[in-house]
């Protein structure tokens, strides 16, 4: 099996946690299936994968989120696959480069969250309009770290988990939110 099947079993596997995850995950098969790997390249469009890590602080109480630069958002670390049918992996790379972390523990290798969010055009880099179907696997530290600024000069925060729809209001972090709050009475 390549890995870009092991991609799609992965998506497969994953249970969603409310219909408006199903519909994602739903049209990233649909993506997957009908695109190829070209799908996990920045120029495939409509839109292509992508990957989130969600960092958890050692006693599973807050998430690490940045700034980011362009959308001017607070939101997890997360990037391109750039060809890399190992989300996972990637995921683990762009939250390692855009935190300053030197490591991360994971949770699950499998598929914490999939959702599909509208990136607005940016004429810096003539990107139109597109959807980044996002793949999110969820992490953790095992020792505090308070850096105010990422290597990329973004600011960081912990924001707990009470409060993560307070820093982004979407249905997105929303389901972030109640899924760690699942997770905490569980407690990981």
């Amino acid at each position: 099996m390549t890995s870009f099947q092991k991609l799609i079993q992965q998506v497969l596997r994953h249970s969603p946690y409310d219909n408006e995850e199903n519909k994602h995950q739903q049209d990233t098969l649909h993506l997957l299936n009908m695109s190829g790997e070209k799908c996990l390249y920045r120029d495939h469009l409509p839109g292509h994968i992508t990957s989130s890590a969600i960092i958890l602080s050692p006693d599973s109480q807050k998430v690490l989120f940045h700034k980011h630069l362009y959308l001017n958002i607070w939101c997890g670390f997360g990037g391109h696959a750039d060809g890399d049918s190992d989300i996972y992996n990637v995921s683990i790379k762009e939250a390692l480069e855009e935190s300053g972390l030197r490591s991360i523990k994971p949770l699950s290798k499998e598929i914490f969250d999939i959702d599909i969010h509208t990136i607005p055009p940016n004429p810096l880099k003539k990107e139109r309009k597109h959807q980044h179907y996002c793949l999110s696997y969820l992490f953790k530290i095992s020792r505090p770290y308070n850096e105010e600024f990422g290597p990329e000069g973004a600011p960081l925060k912990w924001v707990k988990i009470s409060q993560i729809t307070k820093y982004c209001d979407n249905l997105y972090h929303q389901r972030l939110q109640d899924k760690m709050h699942l997770l905490n009475d569980q407690k990981v």
